[in-house]
């Protein structure tokens, strides 16, 4: 057997009481890939809610600029990441766990299914070599999910970082510190890097670097890595570049005003070199403000048709799922 085939732990935190029924450690309704909601119920939902739930699809892609982003080494404990002043922001998107900006770090709790080794058995466990297809998904999810437990080992070290996890809802009630620290040192008995997902060789990373990978290297220069901690309408979006484009601008001022200054006196104002960089400086400034104005100018454009032409198909799209038309001048 595997090292992905091994259950990373045996002691049960949440009791044993799940192995008919499993449905209690699932979410009460789940999204599929057609943004419907359903209620997880056969394995195949179940497969494709944790495919959606565990993967990390995004990171993969950049593994080898993740270095860009953070260290190849375990998360900073929970209180370290509190002493940093950082305010820790619940995210069930595997995408944003660990994710970091500013003063806020994302984490995602730890769901209850992944607590339970019957539920590791029947689902993320399951699959036959004799089935590529069928056995590369479970595997995937093993390695991402082992790669997420082994991330909650490093965030969660001390008794203080166990209780203030307890305390903003990062781990299910019911588990004291001493089963803790059983399940703890099983988890990082059983799953070695060389068995976790790539995405978790890394720990902490930071968003504002993700979103430079995705724009420059995957083309996604309007959206970045995520939505989270963009502007979140056109208004915000063009306060803030232009609120940019005037701080560039205020310098610029400033050393235009100092040459203006230094052009009046009888020394600088006679120095053909002093003269030619008041030129260029002048020319230069001119330049780029107005690139930089049509810059923002354009990428607005460019995100309201976006957006737009996105917002319209993806409604014809659902309509057509729902088999529902839209209604003209509905009341």
């Amino acid at each position: 057997m595997s090292a992905l085939e091994i259950t990373p732990f045996t002691i049960e935190l949440l009791g044993n009481n799940h192995e008919a029924d499993f449905s209690d450690l699932l979410p009460a309704a789940t999204r599929t890939i057609d943004d419907e909601l359903i209620v997880p119920s056969t394995s195949d939902e179940v497969l494709e809610f944790l495919g959606k739930d565990v993967l990390v699809h995004k990171l993969n892609k950049i593994h080898k600029q993740l270095w860009m982003a953070g260290r190849p080494m375990p998360p900073r404990h929970l209180c370290y990441q509190i002493a940093l002043s950082r305010d820790v922001v619940l995210s069930e998107e595997m995408d944003l766990h660990l994710v970091w900006k500013a003063k806020r770090i994302y984490i995602k709790p730890l769901p209850r299914y992944l607590l339970a080794a019957g539920f590791w058995n029947r689902y993320i466990l399951s699959g036959s070599p004799d089935d590529a297809q069928s056995f590369a998904q479970p595997t995937m999810i093993a390695a991402c999910a082992k790669g997420f437990l082994l991330s909650y080992c490093a965030l969660i070290t001390y008794e203080s970082d166990f209780k203030r996890a307890r305390d903003i809802g990062l781990l299910p009630s019911g588990i004291e510190w001493k089963q803790w620290r059983t399940w703890v040192a099983q988890v990082m008995h059983n799953c070695p890097y060389k068995s976790v997902d790539r995405r978790f060789w890394y720990g902490e990373l930071r968003l504002s670097r993700l979103n430079m990978i995705y724009r420059w290297q995957k083309g996604y220069l309007l959206r970045g890595y995520t939505h989270v901690g963009a502007p979140s309408d056109y208004t915000e979006f063009l306060r803030e570049n232009f609120s940019a484009l005037v701080v560039g601008l205020g310098f610029m001022v400033v050393i235009l005003t100092a040459m203006q200054v230094g052009l009046a006196t009888e020394h600088l104002g006679r120095s053909v070199s002093f003269q030619t960089a008041s030129w260029g400086f002048t020319v230069f400034s001119i330049v780029t403000s107005l690139a930089a104005f049509v810059t923002i100018f354009v990428t607005f454009l460019a995100a309201f048709a976006t957006n737009w032409m996105h917002a319209k198909r993806y409604e014809k799209k659902r309509m057509a799922f729902m088999d529902v038309h839209r209604q003209e001048n509905q009341p």
